[in-house]
């Protein structure tokens, strides 16, 4: 979630973007191919989107003009076509929530064995249970460790079921009618979902 994840999520949006407009007509595969080209965090002036984004409320439409900056006449005015600031603000936070999403899962997966191969070493190894902050009855140091390891299997199950409720993105154009993509507007939605999100 550092600024430079966040530009280039944004930027990974309008690429996903451009590529699917490129696939199904709605822009030039030329013109795609250009934007495409362009939505690289190296040709982004980060200094001068900031000022933008101070200036205007948002940072999107310094994204724009930051890409645009990098193409010829004819791409740069489709950079961004159909797409409202909000379709990149929020489908770019879905990326990175997925993203952070599957970082987490396989950091608790390497956790968790390595907390499995203590459970089973430790599976006979005495020690005093406690409860109330008491002694209590005989327990092992194993079982013990079980009880964190299940703990652990269901935060795994949970960001499971978080996964598919926050990669979803928005991609619906001002007034949310997708007047833009005209006949293709779902197929521009399914597509950007899966370049970016896969």
């Amino acid at each position: 979630f550092s600024s430079d994840t966040a530009i280039e999520s944004w930027l990974a949006v309008e690429r996903a973007l451009a590529i699917a407009q490129g696939e199904l007509g709605v822009i030039s595969k030329e013109d795609s191919d250009a934007i495409v080209a362009a939505t690289n965090i190296h040709n982004i002036d980060q200094d001068a989107l900031w000022v933008s984004a101070k200036n205007v409320g948002y940072p999107i439409l310094g994204l724009v003009r930051e890409i645009s900056r990098n193409l010829p006449e004819g791409p740069d005015g489709r950079v961004h076509y159909g797409a409202t600031t909000q379709d990149i603000m929020d489908s770019g936070l879905a990326l990175q929530m997925a993203r952070s999403i599957s970082i987490l899962d396989e950091d608790l997966g390497k956790l968790g064995d390595r907390l499995a191969e203590q459970v089973k070493l430790y599976d006979t190894s005495i020690m005093a249970a406690r409860t109330h902050a008491q002694q209590a009855v005989p327990t092992t140091f194993g079982a013990t460790l079980a009880t964190l390891l299940a703990q652990f299997n269901r935060h795994r199950e949970r960001l499971s079921q978080a996964y598919p409720r926050v990669a979803v993105i928005s991609m619906f154009g001002a007034g949310g009618t997708s007047a833009a993509y005209g006949d293709k507007s779902r197929e521009v939605r399914a597509r950007v979902a899966e370049l970016q999100l896969t």
